[in-house]
């Protein structure tokens, strides 16, 4: 018998005598690190009286047993984990600025205190502290719009205010959660200060408050519980597919002669793929202003659809259009009014504009833009008519809203018209009435922009799945009463879009598919200055 063999028959007698075990052992926890807790953040200061401050914090108090509070490297107090504030009664000096801070101290061994959260306040006679109060909101569906009221920052060294806001629930808003800064600071009076729909979704409340910022530190006002007002409804219309043999099938042309709100109305939209095609698309602005025609032409068969662009004036592209990443033209600041006779012709407001392209892949995008090597932004910059300005530079105004983006392909107008599926203005009018729009940020002109403006239209925009939609509307004719922008919005956000961008349109309005174009030419073929398009990919 061999040794092996000789184990094995040991082994079995073992195992029947019950002298060997085949459960596994007990295992033994291994010992866990302590895993250290998150330092309390969000804090902020409310001054009691010259010698008294209250700072406030917040913390997830999971596992938190209590709040040790410190004045640099001194303790001076401790809070219980069922509260986020302390009330500093001695130890602070007029003049002085102490740096604050508090940690969190664990409930069980398992974690480690956190790290100590700073913040920094100055001890300025109380009655000389920067203070704010909101006096009213109005809000819409496109906008939350602020009356504001600004105190004792005259001596302050570069005050600047604005608005945070934090969902409704979770605490004070701080800057630390989302915010927004404002204009200039008037010397006097209210401050109109819009938040614009693009930084809030419809359906939530939130809690908002004014903050001060100064080089001695950040004060808050009383926070307002807001909401934004319900969206409008997208509109769907009965589409039929237009047949043409001389574009290519990755191209889908639809047409419509459903009515829009009971008026006669006509209209076509193109769709495509363009990240799974050999189509792209590409701007054109040629020497001179030429036909939709005459410029599809140029292109000997390459141009597969063709629509009118950007705005233009005295025969020049106003605004930015690129093409192969390069960039031409600019966006610079706007008038109050294209109305010689209108003061607000001489006003220059600081403003983002529209802006529609594709990346080096195809894949669309919608954005606000500005400048000649332009920044772009998921949100406008505000600007109201008649209210107080932003900087005049745009580059130096304050947004955790731009946007690194390089576009390939891209042309701007205006006003953007869809922006993540909200449309991102109304014709609500501010107290001065008339055409002083809450969110008219664009400055679109009165002949384009109002609740009674019906005119021919011209759209680019994109689905969710990526695809990009060219849309023209006939107007001003018996078969065809036109849209309101509005209206427009809507319409594209029906056909499937949830970022679109308004064109030029009225008698610039034409799309050419292949050879043939269509849409109304009452009144001649006009010519434009710039034109976009799918396009033979290169």
């Amino acid at each position: 018998m061999s040794t092996l063999s000789y184990i094995r028959i040991l082994f079995s007698i073992a195992l029947a005598l019950g002298s060997v075990s085949c459960k596994p052992a007990e295992v033994i926890d291994a010992p866990e690190h302590p895993v250290q807790l998150q330092a309390p953040s969000h804090i902020w200061f409310e001054r009691i009286s010259d010698s008294m401050l209250k700072v406030s914090w917040r913390s997830d108090t999971a596992s938190v047993a209590s709040y040790i509070i410190y004045n640099g490297e001194e303790k001076i107090g401790t809070a219980s984990n069922t509260v986020s504030e302390y009330v500093i009664t001695s130890g602070l000096a007029l003049g002085d600025t102490y740096q604050i801070g508090i940690c969190a101290e664990p409930s069980d061994e398992h974690h480690v205190a956190s790290e100590i959260g700073y913040s920094e306040y100055k001890m300025v006679p109380k009655a000389d502290i920067p203070s704010s109060s909101i006096e009213s909101v109005n809000s819409t569906a496109a906008a939350l719009a602020f009356s504001v009221r600004i105190r004792n920052v005259a001596a302050c060294a570069n005050p600047e205010f604005g608005i945070c806001w934090c969902e409704r629930g979770v605490g004070d808003p701080t800057m630390e959660d989302n915010y927004l800064a404002g204009p200039a600071i008037p010397e006097s009076g209210p401050v109109l200060q819009v938040i614009p729909n693009t930084c809030l979704d419809y359906g939530k409340e939130y809690s908002s408050r004014v903050f001060i910022r100064t080089d001695e530190g950040v004060y808050y006002g009383e926070t307002e519980d807001v909401s934004l007002g319900d969206g409008p409804e997208a509109i769907v219309l009965d589409w039929t597919k237009y047949d043409s043999s001389a574009i290519p099938a990755e191209i889908e042309v639809y047409g419509t002669t459903s009515k829009l709100n009971g008026r006669n109305f006509r209209a076509w939209y193109a769709i495509c793929d363009l990240q799974h095609s050999d189509i792209e698309l590409r701007t054109n602005i040629p020497n001179s202003v030429a036909t939709i025609d005459d410029q599809s032409a140029s292109f000997y068969g390459d141009c597969y659809l063709l629509v009118n662009g950007g705005y233009f004036a005295a025969g020049e592209h106003t605004g930015i259009a690129i093409n192969d990443y390069i960039v031409t033209g600019s966006i610079s600041n706007a008038r109050g009014s294209i109305d010689p006779s209108d003061k607000e012709n001489n006003e220059r407001y600081p403003t983002t504009r529209g802006i529609f392209g594709v990346d080096d892949v195809g894949r669309p995008s919608a954005m606000w833009a500005a400048g000649s090597a332009p920044q772009y932004f998921a949100s406008p910059m505000p600007s109201v008519k008649g209210e107080q300005k932003y900087p005049m530079n745009v580059s130096e105004w304050e947004s955790a809203n731009k946007v690194d983006w390089s576009p390939r392909a891209a042309i701007s107008a205006g006003p953007l018209l869809l922006k993540n599926g909200k449309c991102p203005f109304d014709f609500t009018s501010t107290p001065r009435g008339g055409n002083y729009y809450y969110s008219n940020y664009e400055f679109i002109a009165d002949d384009i922009f109002g609740s009674d403006v019906y005119c021919d239209r011209t759209a680019i925009g994109c689905t969710a799945e990526g695809k990009t939609v060219i849309f023209i509307c006939d107007g001003r004719i018996s078969a065809s009463r036109g849209a309101t922008l509005l209206e427009l919005a809507m319409i594209m956000k029906g056909i499937g879009c949830t970022d679109a961008l308004n064109l030029d349109g009225g008698g610039s309005t034409g799309m050419m598919v292949g050879t043939t174009h269509v849409g109304d030419i009452t009144g001649g073929n006009r010519k434009v200055k710039s034109t976009v398009g799918f396009f033979r990919k290169k």
